[in-house]
């Protein structure tokens, strides 16, 4: 679970000089968000760190886009500044992003003549289809429909976590493939393994050490950089590809102009309007869906409440900047944002950071940019991958389609063993198993709006069947111990008002939850009680979790210290399920 921090008050902001417009400056401090020297320093470092990591992602989202790379990162500071700057979850990093670049791969492609020359054959129709989906997504912000975002639950979210993790892996294989697609052999082959390597080891030991305000990738990438042209070219005379190699960087790039008044696209190739329409509407989707749980981490990160209405007007006019400019689009990166978190950013200041860092490091430093091992890339969205697949799900999906019976204890009370033990601790009910297969296979052969739209559409159909009455939560006092009691169905759509109804700074040192009136259907409502548990665990109070069913979700909910298991009664045990 995610370490939830909370975002520091804010003190008066000291008066200006004399001369200076104090409201206009004041507004400015609070605007950005630190208020004092040391939140700064700390959002500046934080935004410098997320840059040199966000820097490689924009270049291979954009090879798996099949679009040129400095279409990645035109749209990474693009779409990245205006939602910085005006978005409604302060913080949170957005750009190029690999959900959408698994969509337009669909859409654009790429063909390397004999003379190195690389062709792309779509991007008119991308750029339209992008400023479609900006117009969606405006809509979007109209209607207000950041509120549907309830009605996702987390089982689709971990599918789609799941098979885009599927998605941005195999893409790194063209990595390893020359102008004709062909799987790069001999020596090249084996030292661009070793950059690979070192790049991962790199990243994946600052991410082990958690070391704060250092960047992994760019660390990483300047180890590849030594070995490639410190050892490999001038001591064994041997090369791997670059950037360059693949598709450089031009000085006519740097400064992004309208498509519609660039000489290098052909307008009549704009394709066809219901490609623009599937493409534009697929993108839209995908994107809102995106910067909207991201939102929702950043919540839980933070103990901050985003604002998906605001969220999603600053999403749509970036992007619709970004396609008159000649770019992918974008929109939030999770994994990112997360990062951003750890390196002490919480404010728009970090996410303004990286944005502008990204400009300018294009604009003043593209010619570097060409001579980065493109193995090294590989090496970074390897370790994206690991941290972005719920690899927890795994063996829960698969416990859930062993037989219960085959995992119970013998009837002597004899031990199970520690394999059965622990399938048992983990596993989840039958259907959310399911849903979880379905989700990621249609992401992974798909895209993610048609995952997204079945699992919600088989959770919704189930649901309607099994739905009977409302939930109902009742609330008393006695004896100095507070009784929540759970009447009705608890499923996902219910998530806000589950975690409306308690209030951990208000309550006394002992909270009971009795679940006897309750019935369980998902497990996707039950992760909703881990912050809130988590946070009556910093509080030091006690939580006693009475009449709970279901044991199979047991053991999400009791890790906590201060959580204990119980009957009806009040003679209870310390449950031992702690972190």
């Amino acid at each position: 679970m995610a370490d939830t921090t909370t975002v520091p008050s804010r003190e008066p902001v000291a008066c200006v000089g004399p001369g200076q417009d104090t409201s206009i400056v004041r507004r400015l401090r609070e605007w950005m968000g630190p208020s004092s020297p040391r939140e700064w320093f700390s959002e500046l470092l934080a935004g410098l760190v997320v840059c040199f990591a966000q820097l490689p992602e924009s270049v291979a989202f954009a090879n798996l886009a099949n679009c040129p790379p400095a279409i990645g990162l035109q749209a990474a500071w693009i779409v990245g500044l205006v939602c910085a700057l005006f978005g409604g979850s302060p913080g949170s990093i957005n750009g190029s992003a690999g959900a959408l670049a698994a969509v337009t791969t669909n859409f654009v492609s790429k063909e390397v003549d004999a003379h190195g020359h690389t062709t792309y054959t779509g991007l008119v129709q991308l750029f339209w289809s992008v400023i479609f989906a900006s117009v969606l997504m405006l809509l979007g912000a109209v209607f207000r429909m950041g509120k549907l975002l309830c009605l996702i639950p987390a089982t689709v979210v971990i599918g789609f976590c799941n098979g885009l993790g599927w998605v941005i892996g195999h893409a790194q294989l063209a990595w390893f493939q020359d102008d004709q697609g062909k799987f790069l052999e001999g020596d090249v082959l084996y030292l661009s393994l070793v950059l690979c390597a070192v790049t991962f080891v790199v990243m994946q030991t600052c991410v082990s050490l958690r070391l704060r305000g250092v960047p992994g990738a760019l660390l990483g990438i300047l180890a590849s950089c030594v070995l490639e042209f410190a050892i490999f070219r001038p001591v064994l005379g041997k090369s791997t590809l670059t950037i360059r190699d693949k598709s450089a960087f031009d000085t006519h790039q740097v400064v992004p102009r309208p498509f519609f008044l660039n000489s290098d696209y052909d307008l009549s190739e704009w394709g066809s309007l219901s490609n623009i329409v599937f493409q534009g509407v697929t993108l839209a989707l995908v994107a809102m869906l995106e910067s909207l749980l991201c939102m929702e981490v950043m919540n839980d990160l933070t103990s901050s409440s985003g604002e998906a209405n605001r969220q999603l007007w600053a999403l749509g006019a970036s992007n619709l900047v970004a396609g008159l400019l000649g770019t992918m689009g974008g929109n939030a990166l999770i994994e990112l944002c997360v990062m951003n978190v750890q390196s002490g950013g919480r404010f728009r200041c970090s996410s303004t950071v990286c944005a502008l860092g990204l400009m300018l490091i294009f604009t003043f430093g593209y010619d570097m940019l060409n001579y980065i091992p493109v193995a090294s890339l590989a090496g970074v969205m390897v370790v994206v991958v690991i941290g972005f697949v719920r690899w927890a799900s795994i063996p829960a999906v698969f416990a859930a389609f062993i037989p219960r019976s085959w995992l119970e204890p013998g009837r002597d009370g004899a031990s199970s063993g520690r394999l059965k033990e622990y399938l048992r601790s983990v596993r989840i009910g039958l259907f959310d198993a399911f849903i979880i297969v379905i989700v990621t296979t249609l992401t992974a052969v798909s895209n993610l709006a048609i995952a997204v739209g079945a699992g919600v559409s088989i959770s919704a159909l189930r649901f309607s069947y099994q739905q009977a009455e409302p939930l109902e939560i009742a609330t008393s006092m006695d004896d100095g111990v507070k009784l929540y009691s759970f009447n009705g169905p608890i499923f996902f759509g219910a998530r806000h008002r589950v975690v409306d109804t308690f209030k951990p700074q208000e309550d006394p040192d002992i909270v009971e939850i009795d679940f006897a009136g309750a019935e369980i259907f998902d497990f996707a409502i039950m992760q909703e009680f881990h912050p809130i548990l988590a946070h009556y665990a910093q509080l030091g109070k006690t939580v006693r979790l009475l009449n709970l069913k279901d044991a199979n979700h047991l053991p999400a909910l009791l890790r906590f210290a201060t959580t204990e298991e119980g009957s009806n009664n009040r003679s209870l045990s310390q449950s031992g399920m702690e972190i």
